[in-house]
């Protein structure tokens, strides 16, 4: 402790280095994480078990889902069903002047499942004619309640305000259902059943016979059908992120290998004293472990505060990016930081342990 602490300004720029290089790797691993848990936002909010959709339909980015509303009758006579509410989706963009924002456009029948969970202002009851958008989204365009707003070839007017339904690619808006099918001349159709469990029946018993009963669709849990879209996701449009999350950790990684070498390095005359009048490698190498995994969780330690404030600081800058710091990312670093710190502490110290202890003084 003494050698790790002797020179202060070698210790934090030691540790100050360790830091920057978890701080690289938790904050890329946090935004990759945050991507994929906010195009599901829609599927982890909603206050239903099961969601049916068009047969082979298993996720809502760039696909589109129609089937007959009759099937949604059907659904709600299946044993063990409490309600099987539909929904309208298509993906359209929000317009104002000459600004447009990608959007998953939802029609809903107020005070059933399928709207908004968060609101930020106004409440789920809209009237005809009026849309629910995203305060960050009526923020970016200098909208309130009671503007208007184009989308799906109509302009609406702002009834509410949610929270929370804005991602890295895409918000999420409101209208009603009858709105939407009145728009898209579709009477008799719907695209999602979302369907609530009675108190006491199994989910997955509830699935089976919803298979049995209905023909021609997909049936899958809400968070089977949140999973399926965030595979979707990652295969479409995340393997850029993921790439470069992994060049992050291997390059935070070889930043911090460099790190606990070169201090290490420059302590090396005093562990040849040490083998000099008569410590053994083993001591030497505890020595040198026991300071590579000191730094490690000192510099995990302040990388995860710092981790943490820009999560903050986004958010409170109205930023899309979320960062997600989870235990599972935390875990990754402090096995692969402290396995890289090990080996570069390592690396310096076998000089020393094999040398003959009167060549130390001579060097």
């Amino acid at each position: 402790m003494r050698n790790l602490f002797e020179s202060r300004a070698r210790f934090l720029m030691s540790v100050g280095g360790v830091a920057l290089a978890i701080l690289l790797i938790l904050v890329l691993d946090g935004v990759f994480a945050g991507a994929l848990k906010q195009v599901t936002a829609y599927m982890d909010n909603g206050d239903y078990s099961i969601m049916v959709s068009q047969k082979g339909v298993k996720n809502l980015h760039m696909t589109t889902s129609f089937f007959p509303a009759s099937k949604v009758q059907q659904i709600r006579q299946v044993k063990g069903v409490k309600s099987a509410d539909p929904i309208l989706y298509s993906a359209d963009y929000l317009v104002k002047g000459n600004n447009r924002s990608l959007s998953y456009v939802i029609g809903f029948i107020p005070g059933k499942p399928g709207g908004p969970w968060t609101m930020a202002e106004g409440t789920t009851r809209i009237k005809s004619g009026q849309i629910i958008i995203d305060e960050r989204i009526a923020e970016k365009y200098d909208l309130d309640v009671g503007d208007k707003i184009g989308t799906l070839g109509r302009p609406f007017t702002i009834g509410s305000l949610t929270k929370a339904t804005v991602n890295i690619t895409n918000a999420i808006s409101f209208i009603r259902f009858d709105d939407f099918q009145r728009i898209r001349n579709t009477p008799g159709i719907v695209s999602y059943a979302l369907v609530r469990v009675e108190k006491g029946q199994s989910v997955s018993g509830v699935i089976r016979r919803i298979r049995q009963k209905v023909k021609g669709v997909t049936v899958l849990t809400r968070q089977g059908f949140a999973s399926s879209e965030r595979q979707a996701i990652s295969d479409m449009s995340v393997d850029i992120m993921r790439l470069m999350n992994s060049v992050a950790f291997l390059i935070g990684l070889a930043a911090l290998g460099l790190t606990v070498y070169t201090s290490t390095l420059s302590k090396l005359r005093e562990y040849g004293i040490l083998k000099a009048i008569g410590s053994k490698n083993r001591k030497l190498m505890s020595i040198v472990f026991q300071q590579a995994i000191i730094s490690t969780l000192i510099g995990l330690a302040i990388a995860i505060v710092f981790a943490f404030l820009i999560r903050y600081a986004l958010v409170l800058s109205g930023s899309n990016i979320l960062i997600v710091i989870g235990t599972p990312s935390i875990f990754k670093v402090l096995i692969g930081a402290t396995i890289i710190n090990l080996l570069s502490s390592s690396i310096p110290i076998l000089r020393i342990a094999g040398l003959d202890p009167a060549e130390v003084f001579r060097r």
